[in-house]
């Protein structure tokens, strides 16, 4: 895709660019006016639902929530792809908050089918943040949907921001590795090929699936300058140590981050943007 179309998409208004999946309710059944209880089964629902000023409100969250803080004392009730219905349940839920995987659906329509409201949001794509934080904040009323708009003001900025200051400069090759054993990538049309994008680099990964399988050989011939290490487990001697072909290694411009606090799509994405942009373009300061 050209990249300033996709700039210019990402920059426009959200109904513009489609959500990967429309926003659903999985029943006819709706959460009451006074919500006091909501579930949560998607870290960056979660994240959402504090950042827009309801976070006493949830009950549930899944074992892989770790933002902000004070998720850790909330009862888990599964995984993400895998949610625990009979935990669900004993929350006591008014509302369940999710996004679509391929192991979710039908644990989700069973918990809709014991009387709880489950509204299930977009939760792939870079345009699936507007979508999202919008549904979201209509969903929560009040404060919530201002708060809801303000970030999504915030965000169109920061884009905007990051095309006008990338403008003309070289875009940077990148590779981000989500696991070495297979070797994992970030590939065409992920999400973080989107963040690659905005940011002003270009992704290295350009074949395949949206989160292929790569060769060390393919990685070695297309000599990204930096390389994203975004695995989940941290050790001492990882595999690209032994890339001392690989510029990004030469030069020192290997970095490692956690997936929460970098590119999950939530409301830490502005901060995730800018700080992809320090990784690519060191020399442009976002002061």
């Amino acid at each position: 895709m050209n990249v300033l179309f996709l700039l210019a998409a990402i920059s426009a208004a959200p109904a513009d660019s489609p959500p990967s999946v429309p926003p659903q309710w999985l029943s006819d059944r709706r959460p009451p006016a006074k919500l006091e209880r909501i579930v949560t089964v998607a870290p960056a629902l979660t994240e959402l639902v504090f950042a827009l000023g309801k976070g006493d409100l949830v009950v549930g969250v899944t074992r892989y929530d770790d933002y902000p803080p004070a998720v850790k004392s909330i009862p888990k009730v599964g995984g993400f792809l895998d949610p625990n219905v009979e935990a669900i349940i004993a929350r006591r839920p008014q509302l369940v908050l999710a996004v679509p995987n391929a192991g979710n659906r039908s644990l989700l329509e069973r918990v809709a089918k014991l009387g709880v409201p489950v509204y299930v949001v977009p939760g792939n794509t870079f345009a699936d943040i507007f979508w999202t934080t919008r549904a979201v904040g209509e969903v929560l009323g009040g404060n919530a949907e201002k708060k809801a708009l303000a970030f999504e003001a915030e965000l169109r900025r920061t884009v905007a921001e990051l095309a006008k200051r990338t403008k003309g400069t070289t875009r940077t090759k990148v590779l981000v590795v989500y696991s070495y054993n297979p070797m994992i990538v970030g590939g065409p049309n992920s999400f973080v090929d989107t963040l690659i994008t905005v940011a002003g680099g270009q992704n290295v990964a350009t074949t395949g699936a949206e989160y292929p399988t790569y060769s060390v050989e393919h990685i070695l011939e297309s000599a990204p300058v930096v390389i994203i290490d975004a695995t989940e487990t941290v050790i001492d001697d990882p595999p690209w140590k032994a890339w001392t072909s690989v510029p990004a290694v030469k030069n020192d411009r290997v970095h490692r981050v956690t997936m929460g606090g970098f590119m999950r799509p939530g409301p830490r994405i502005v901060k995730g943007l800018r700080q992809m942009l320090v990784y690519l373009h060191p020399e442009l300061s976002l002061q």
